[in-house]
C-alpha cells in the first residue's frame, strides 16, 4: 500500500485526469447530477468554468444529458481559437458543430445498473479539481502509474476493476492518498 501526501501529488492528479480515470457510478443520472454530486463540483464552478463537455464522443450543451455505466466524459475549461469557440457549451458558434453535438436525451429509470464512467479532465479543470476528484475515489489504469510503486489492492466492497482493465483504487483518507492495485 502506498500513502502519499496530497501536496506532493498535486501534479499527479492533473496528469492522471488528463490520461483518464474511472469514477464509480451507482446509477444512471443527469450530467448535472454527476458533476455536482459525484464529482462535487459546485453549480457556480460548472456554469463558469466547465466550458466544453464531450459525452461519448459528442459535444454537450444540455446538463440534462444522461450519464450511465460505460459513459466516456471529457471536461475542459475555455479553449482558444475558433475550435474552442465552436465547442464551447451553449456558445454562439455551436451551430458549427451540429454533426458532433449530442441530441436531446433523458435519463431512463430502467437503466439503474451501477458501473464506471471513464472521466478525462483538461487544462485548468484538471489543475484545479484533479486532487478533489481523485480524493473522492477513482480507479486508475495501471499503465498510468508506471513510475509509482504500488502495493496490495482493496477496492471498496461491491466494486471490481472497470471493464477488466487492470487498475488501482485511489482515494483519500486523512490527508493521504491510498493506492491499491487490482487487475
Amino acid at each position: 500500500m502506498l500513502a502519499c501526501s496530497m501536496e506532493k501529488e498535486l501534479g499527479l492528479g492533473s496528469r492522471l485526469l488528463r490520461q483518464g480515470v474511472y469514477i464509480p457510478l451507482e446509477r444512471e443520472m443527469t450530467l448535472r447530477d454527476f458533476l455536482e454530486h459525484v464529482l462535487a463540483l459546485s453549480e457556480k464552478y460548472v456554469c463558469e468554468c466547465v466550458q466544453t463537455i464531450f459525452l461519448n464522443g459528442f459535444a454537450v450543451d444540455s446538463l440534462d444529458a444522461p450519464v450511465q455505466s460505460g459513459s466516456r466524459l471529457a471536461l475542459s475549461a475555455a479553449m482558444p481559437g475558433v475550435a474552442g469557440a465552436a465547442l464551447r457549451r451553449d456558445g454562439v458558434y455551436g451551430h458549427m458543430r451540429g454533426g458532433i453535438t449530442l441530441g436531446t436525451q433523458t435519463c431512463s429509470e430502467s437503466t439503474a445498473r451501477k458501473g464506471w464512467v471513464h472521466l478525462f479532465c483538461y487544462n485548468s479543470i484538471a489543475e484545479e479539481q484533479g486532487q478533489n476528484i481523485l480524493m473522492r475515489g477513482s480507479a486508475i489504469p495501471l499503465s498510468h502509474l508506471e513510475d509509482i510503486p504500488l502495493g496490495e489492492n482493496r477496492f471498496p466492497a461491491g466494486w471490481e476493476s472497470p471493464l477488466g482493465v487492470p487498475c488501482v483504487w485511489f482515494s483519500a483518507t486523512e490527508n493521504c492518498f491510498i493506492c491499491d492495485m487490482k487487475g
